[in-house]
């Protein structure tokens, strides 16, 4: 009885597993994130903007690691398996297995996201453009990659970033305006949040005023391989009008240069999920 419970809250919320499986890996402890009431040194925007362009523009060619996921909602509190390999701007594949069976098989390219469904003998393939239609969110492949490695997401050298002015944190907007002013006239605002050393990224937080969705990015612990600053653990929480849903993740064996081969085969007998 409860694996089928299992199985049918997994068909029942296949969307928002398919996004949580893709973006993170999940552990079992809740992240503390150390909060500081004291002010922060004053540091010239320049040394801020330049640390955040820094980590935006390092990463791997090749990494791969296996995660334990926990994913939690209002109806569901499930765990499963996820291995992730990625060649990166090329194609990441993710494989999640249950009670060590393998239940998905999903390579994504910048162009498409196949998914084959080795429970029900079918298959999906859809254009990058699913995530925008499934969570209003227009995540692109390279978007899914800096999740993964902890990365600023969607940083682009060419836009211009603001300052936010919080003397408990070092924050960089994509906006000029307060929250409050941005989120009436702008249709996304993300602010990257720094560590007191600003060495690396702690959080990113992505708000979308029109649906009122909020997608809050937290790491934990880092750990250093050949020179790239690669997660142990962290949590993502999705506010929606629907309800919230809490996605904790923690890395197990990662390798970063590794040459990994991706591939997906699709069985001739699968037909198109429903």
């Amino acid at each position: 009885m409860k694996n089928y419970m299992i199985r049918y809250m997994l068909n029942k919320h296949f969307s928002l597993l398919l996004f949580a499986l893709l973006l993170v890996s999940c552990g079992s402890n809740k992240l503390v994130q150390e909060e500081t009431k004291d002010h922060l040194p004053k540091i010239q925007d320049s040394v801020i903007l330049t640390k955040l362009q820094n980590l935006a523009s390092k990463r791997p060619l090749y990494f791969s690691t296996k995660l334990s996921t926990r994913y939690k909602d209002k109806d569901q509190d499930i765990s499963f398996k996820t291995s992730v390999k990625m060649k990166t701007d090329s194609a990441l594949q993710a494989t999640v297995t249950f009670a060590n069976i393998p239940i998905y098989n999903t390579v994504i390219t910048p162009d498409t996201l196949t998914l084959v469904d080795k429970r029900k003998n079918c298959y999906m393939k859809e254009t990058m453009d699913f995530f925008k239609r499934q969570f209003n969110v227009n995540f692109k492949h390279s978007n899914i990659e800096e999740i993964i490695l902890g990365m600023p997401i969607d940083w682009d050298n060419s836009k211009d970033y603001y300052l936010v002015n919080d003397p408990y944190n070092y924050v960089v907007s994509t906006s000029d305006l307060s929250i409050k002013e941005a989120l009436k006239k702008e249709d996304l605002v993300i602010r990257y949040y720094l560590d007191k050393e600003i060495s690396r990224l702690e959080r990113t937080v992505i708000e979308s005023p029109r649906d009122t969705s909020t997608i809050e990015i937290k790491y934990g612990n880092r750990m250093q391989m050949q020179g790239f600053d690669i997660p142990e653990q962290g949590e993502i929480t999705i506010r929606t009008p629907r309800g919230e849903t809490f996605i904790e993740f923690k890395y197990g064996k990662s390798s970063i240069n590794e040459p990994v081969t991706l591939f997906l085969v699709i069985p001739e007998k699968y037909e198109r999920c429903q």
